[in-house]
């Protein structure tokens, strides 16, 4: 799907032409998407992470890096050479296994080095820095030589593929260790570059400073005292990695691990009084960047392995007693991964408003999902600047009532629950703040719904309910019963006048259906 036609689709669910205008400069921004500032020049930094993560156009900064370390070996800070910048790899901190690439354009470079000088050497009369050389083919010429020092190279080298003589760069150079009022040309290359490594580690520091704030807000505001808030330390890394967890229900309830779509539903009252009477201790892992706003990116694999952890880490609590797991909407991909991988701990399998991807409408609510899935996919690097837009014009309190609303307002039963999220409390604001926090994971939502691979699910001898409303316009009930018939163990509970969004009343049919089976699990038949 080209830019264009994403930019269409969106048009017709943004509400005036500032946003339409906002979303189009975001769809053109092509720069950095980790944009900061050294001395007033702009510099930029990612993880690595999610540099691997996404498909960068060429001419990006983002290509540049990616391309410049693609065969590089790596577990050292080192600078790279580009033309007209640099290429910083770096290990902050250093006992963690955080990786960070940073793109440093040549001003920087010159920046960091006025930096360094006395204030009479970088500053003029009127309080302005004093660039390197007021002669364009000076400054190229001082890039150069600030370049040899920063990555300690000779000018002989640096002056074979530029076309300045090497007698030049090596003036230039030895002006710059004066100004600096340094003895040795290696004295000030190694001030200049601990500097520079020092202040883009100080930027990355900041991307690392993440806690559960968002998480603890969120329980504080909508959902205590109905559930509690646990951490589970990762069975495959419990010294350095915790898990957070919901739980709802009775403590020595039947168990049943429930996977979240793009953010939590609304675990309220009403469903801990059905998890009550049915007897069922409910389970609710978090997916890497849910209620994290601050969660770096990271590759759809590393994605799913992560979401399998947290179902392994309930599962090491419980010991070896089974359970159900329920997967919401895309979250089916997570839970067919863990019963493939871990089939003798799952007594069944359910599957709420499973999603297909062939043959669904492309109309209504769709269509602006559908062309969010192919632009996320085909165009990753853009998902920061289109998150920005998200947050900004989206999913602040302002817009973000009537942006919904339009987005369900085809889509039958489902905008009724929107209109009914509206009208009680916290409605619509739990929602705006679960997906205003939880972006990164919602990406890989998107991400799901283009590679869901129900085929897996044909070898799996594990009981399996499709649990679909009738009245679902955006993934029809006829296709998850043609989808149900081709797979031996399963069969479909038919949830009357319900759409894709099964709140609510619609709740209610599907917990008796799902205590019933965790009571008596049996091999069913198609079509239920």
């Amino acid at each position: 799907m080209s830019r264009t036609r994403l930019e269409k689709i969106m048009a017709r669910f943004l509400e005036n032409s500032g946003e339409k205008e906002r979303f189009r400069h975001a769809l053109m921004n092509h720069g950095g998407d980790g944009e900061y500032s050294v001395e007033g020049q702009s510099v930029y930094l990612w993880a690595r992470r999610h540099l691997e993560s996404i498909q960068p156009r060429q001419h990006t900064f983002e290509a540049e890096a990616c391309s410049t370390l693609a065969n590089k070996p790596g577990r050292a800070t080192r600078l790279y050479p580009i033309t007209g910048a640099v290429v910083a790899h770096l290990r902050y901190p250093a006992d963690a296994g955080t990786d960070f690439v940073a793109y440093v354009p040549d001003k920087v470079l010159e920046a960091v080095c006025m930096r360094l000088q006395s204030p009479e050497k970088r500053l003029d009369d009127k309080g302005n820095t004093i660039p390197l050389s007021p002669r364009i083919d000076g400054l190229r010429t001082a890039f150069l030589a600030l370049r040899c020092l920063y990555l300690s190279q000779k000018p002989e080298d640096v002056a074979f593929s530029s076309g300045v003589s090497a007698k030049s760069i090596r003036e230039h150079r030895q002006n710059i260790v004066k100004r600096l009022e340094l003895p040795t040309d290696q004295e000030a290359a190694k001030i200049m570059c601990v500097d520079l490594i020092q202040t883009l580690n100080e930027i990355a520091e900041a991307q690392t400073k993440r806690d559960h704030s968002d998480l603890a807000t969120y329980h504080e505001r909508f959902l205590a005292p109905h559930a509690q808030l646990r951490f589970l330390p990762d069975p495959y890394d419990a010294s350095r990695r915790i898990i957070p967890v919901i739980t709802m229900g009775p403590k020595d309830g039947k168990p049943l691990v429930a996977l979240h779509a793009m953010m939590l539903p609304d675990l309220g009252p009403r469903e801990a009084a059905l998890f009550e009477a049915h007897g069922i201790q409910a389970f609710f892992p978090l997916r890497h960047g849910a209620l994290d706003s601050n969660a770096p990116d990271i590759k759809p694999q590393e994605h799913l392995d992560d979401a399998v952890r947290g179902i392994a880490a309930i599962a090491a609590l419980l010991g070896k007693e089974k359970f159900h797991l329920a997967a919401m909407v895309t979250s089916s991909k997570i839970a067919l991964e863990y019963a493939k991988l871990f089939p003798e701990r799952v007594s069944g399998l359910s599957f709420l408003a499973a999603c297909v991807w062939k043959e669904r409408p492309d109309e209504g609510a769709r269509a602006i999902s559908k062309a969010l899935v192919t632009g996320v996919k085909s165009a990753a690097f853009q998902w920061r600047s289109i998150t920005r837009f998200m947050i900004d014009d989206l999913l602040g309190p302002e817009r973000f009532e009537r942006f919904i609303k339009r987005h369900f307002e085809e889509a039958g039963p489902d905008a009724e629950i929107v209109n009914q999220e509206a009208r009680n409390w916290p409605g619509m604001e739990r929602m705006r703040y679960a997906l205003r926090s939880s972006l990164a994971s919602v990406r890989h939502d998107f991400l799901h719904q283009d590679e869901l691979e129900w085929e897996r699910a044909r070898d799996l001898q594990v009981p399996m309910i499709f649990h679909h409303g009738t009245e679902d316009r955006i993934h029809p009930i006829a296709l998850i019963e043609r989808l149900a018939n081709g797979l031996p163990t399963s069969r479909v509970n038919r949830v009357s006048g319900g759409g894709q969004l099964l709140y609510y009343e619609h709740f209610t049919p599907i917990m008796k259906e799902i205590a019933a089976a965790m009571k008596k699990p049996t091999e069913a038949k198609n079509g239920g």
